[in-house]
């Protein structure tokens, strides 16, 4: 999702894993009239669209090149929450966008031995699918951001 206007410097705020977008809305009515802001809404976490979480490899350059299709090749300050974070040092790592401020809440930057491992990733896929279950139940239907603009797995809708 995108706010703001594209002439000021860009800020990206990037959610965790099993956080919807929503999650920054008292962040982008404070910075909007200041900074052009980008919310992506990554693999997996889209209620509208099925999507599936690939990589983080994948995802960043999904991210990367959305941004550069805009011409948005400069990135005044990244924030990343959780997976959200780890998204972020990816981008960050790849050098293909540059930013001024990187900031990581909360997120895992170093490898897990195999036992933990395998632990997190049983843990994920019975959050994964307690939250679509949950979804399929309460019936989530599309709203007003029926112009979505997809790369592959992340969602940026045009907001007015």
């Amino acid at each position: 999702m995108e706010y703001g206007n594209t002439n000021n410097p860009t800020i990206m705020l990037v959610h965790g894993f099993e956080s919807p977008y929503q999650i920054w809305i008292d962040y982008i009515e404070h910075y909007k009239e200041s900074y052009h802001i980008l919310v992506p809404i990554l693999p997996g976490h889209d209620v509208q669209e099925k999507s599936e979480f690939n990589s983080f490899d994948d995802t960043a350059k999904e991210i990367e090149n959305y941004c550069i299709s805009k011409s948005i090749n400069h990135i005044y300050a990244i924030y990343g929450m959780s997976m959200g974070g780890v998204l972020a040092s990816y981008l960050w790592k790849n050098k293909r966008l540059t930013f001024e401020k990187v900031i990581l809440e909360s997120s895992p930057l170093l490898p897990f031995g195999k036992y933990m491992t395998q632990m997190l990733i049983k843990q994920y896929l019975s959050i994964t699918k307690k939250a679509r279950e949950r979804n399929q139940k309460s019936g989530t239907k599309r709203n007003k951001y029926n112009g979505n603009r997809r790369y592959v797995g992340c969602v940026f809708r045009a907001v007015r």
